[in-house]
């Protein structure tokens, strides 16, 4: 359906295979997601999900029931916006919700601003060595260190281990400075 939310997925009944309903793209084991079910027997299809997923809401139709537009508007407003703007594993704000702020700053209130774009070098390194949890971990204190910045105007984590973050403008040497204090506070796992 149209405008669902970026988590609203249809699910396969094949091993190791489950996508967004809406971009047709594959989700990584462990993301968070919203298991929507039309089949006789729910509960055997949600444990089926839950060896590879979390699963946030179940939401279970009759057995054959075919997906409408009322269906995705009748979950809750809240678990909407969730699901849009706001990134499952870190409960930072996503790409989505970052992206008006860049289109028309001036209706945020914004006048100047850097924008500033970064990955973690060697991220997938780190996620297979010591696993998701502390991978997890990281992403999540990139995150925080990006909520609990004065000089931050708005930020998301955009995929994976990408970060875009609008920040204060400022002389060149300032904001060198503000980076590095910030990364060096991010990564102080």
């Amino acid at each position: 359906p149209q405008g669902a939310g970026a988590s609203t997925l249809l699910c396969k009944v094949e091993p190791d295979y489950c996508y967004n309903i809406i971009s047709g793209e594959h989700l990584p084991k462990g993301v968070e997601i919203t298991a929507l079910s039309a089949i006789g027997q729910p509960e055997q299809f949600y444990k089926f999900l839950e060896k590879d997923y979390n699963i946030k809401e179940k939401v279970t139709f009759d057995d054959h029931h075919q997906y409408t537009k009322e269906d995705v508007e009748n979950l809750s407003k809240d678990f909407l916006f969730q699901m849009a703007f706001l990134d499952p594993i870190t409960k930072h704000h996503n790409w989505n919700h970052l992206l008006p702020f860049l289109e028309l700053p001036k209706a945020a209130g914004i006048k100047d601003y850097t924008f500033v774009h970064f990955d973690v070098k060697e991220f997938r390194v780190l996620n297979e060595i010591y696993g998701h949890i502390v991978a997890n971990k990281i992403l999540s204190n990139i995150s925080q260190a990006m909520k609990n910045s004065e000089y931050i105007y708005a930020s998301a984590r955009c995929h994976n281990d990408n970060f875009a973050m609008m920040i204060k403008d400022r002389p060149e040497d300032e904001t060198i400075a503000f980076l590095k204090d910030f990364f060096e506070k991010s990564f102080s796992y």
